[in-house]
């Protein structure tokens, strides 16, 4: 049974590279996602099913209808075309770029029709995973951490792929790296540093509620977003999503030394979470790291 919600006029846009016979922007009133589809159908002669995505290339279910704003953007793509990315990358407007690592560069970028303003991290697949069984192992793991909720995690709105590289349009959040903020700050208090580690505990835990080992532990992962360190955020998923295991990772004054050490231990887990949790409440206090030495 078709589900019927208020009517209300929707601004869509479509891509000529799959759907010529559409206009690229056109309005529709409608009351549900069937109805919209019966009457692109019924006036431009389409002749097939469509489906349709929000603005940042999100596939739609029945029950988004009613959460669509009247003049809300949507896109029609026909059912059996994939989604054009590539082409939805056009949308952005680069305002700055934020942060550039080895194998990523974060940059904000603009919606130029809706005006959102949205963090776009772009991450190079690493050559093992590229056009493996491990890549769909990726995107199972990401459909799930993109319907997580946590005020303490950066919000993941949408993922996808293009060649090599893989793009995440997550939530922007004014404010700094909590390496930035202690560069900032020669001291903490203590109850200071009890705010942060009790943030970050709180959102690692529940990640791990979920299955989930966070792994990306460390000073540049985690955003202030105010002086008083009132919410702090965990930033980055590319390590729990695509490293295998810890020698792969960069992080290692945050790791368990016992890990480092050997080959078949380093496997990731709930350990090393543990262990880098504790890194920085050691780094709070003296500004150092637990130990340096040749593996570190």
């Amino acid at each position: 049974m078709e589900a019927v919600y208020p009517s209300k006029t929707l601004l869509i846009y479509s891509f000529k590279s799959i759907i010529p016979q559409l206009p690229e922007t056109f309005k529709i009133q409608a009351h549900s996602f069937e109805n919209l589809d019966e009457i692109i159908n019924g006036k431009y002669k389409i002749d097939t099913f469509l489906r349709f995505y929000s603005n940042i290339g999100v596939e739609m279910q029945i029950q988004d209808f009613e959460k669509l704003e009247e003049g809300e953007m949507v896109f029609a793509v026909p059912e059996k075309s994939a989604f054009p990315y590539k082409e939805l990358l056009e949308f952005f407007e680069i305002d700055r770029v934020m942060q550039i690592g080895g194998n990523y560069v974060t940059k904000l970028v603009n919606h130029t029709i809706t005006k959102k303003t949205y963090s776009l991290r772009i991450t190079t697949i690493p050559d093992n995973i590229l056009n493996s069984e491990k890549l769909q192992k990726i995107f199972s793991k990401l459909k799930h951490i993109k319907n997580l909720n946590h005020k303490g995690i950066i919000k993941l709105y949408n993922f996808f792929n293009i060649s090599r590289n893989f793009y995440f349009i997550c939530e922007y959040v004014e404010g700094i790296s909590l390496h930035q903020y202690l560069t900032n700050n020669s001291s903490l208090i203590e109850d200071k540093i009890k705010k942060i580690v009790k943030q970050i505990l709180d959102a690692v835990a529940f990640f791990h509620s979920q299955g989930i080992y966070f792994v990306g532990v460390k000073l540049h992962n985690i955003q202030v977003t105010n002086e008083n360190i009132h919410l702090i955020k965990l930033i980055d998923f590319r390590v729990s999503t695509f490293m295998e295991d810890i020698k792969q990772i960069d992080y290692r004054a945050y790791s368990p030394p016992e890990i480092l050490k050997s080959p078949t231990k380093r496997k990731r887990g709930p350990v090393i979470d543990a262990w880098s949790i504790g890194a920085l409440s050691y780094y709070f206090f003296l500004r150092k790291f637990p130990f340096y030495g040749k593996i570190i």
